[in-house]
């Protein structure tokens, strides 16, 4: 995700369905499932997104399952 907004983003979530998988690792970021969801949001102290280009980049591996490429969110907004 590449921040081009004014300000930073310091509080965000994604949602990614991993229904029939188990996440095993993430990577920049803290997650939990919850009911085939993986819900992940910023490390603890992790910095903000800068504004103006700043980018997030957060990965996960899972095992298992297939993830369901529609559903995915970046604070509550559909992935891309």
């Amino acid at each position: 995700m590449i921040n081009n907004g004014a300000r930073p983003i310091s509080d965000w979530q994604i949602a990614v369905a991993v229904r029939g998988g188990s996440v095993v690792a993430v990577v920049n970021a803290a997650g939990i499932v919850v009911k085939g969801i993986l819900l992940l949001e910023p490390a603890r102290d992790s910095p903000p997104v800068a504004a103006g280009g700043g980018v997030l980049d957060v990965s996960f591996i899972a095992v298992g399952g297939r993830p369901d490429p529609g559903a995915c969110a970046f604070n509550q907004i559909p992935c891309h």
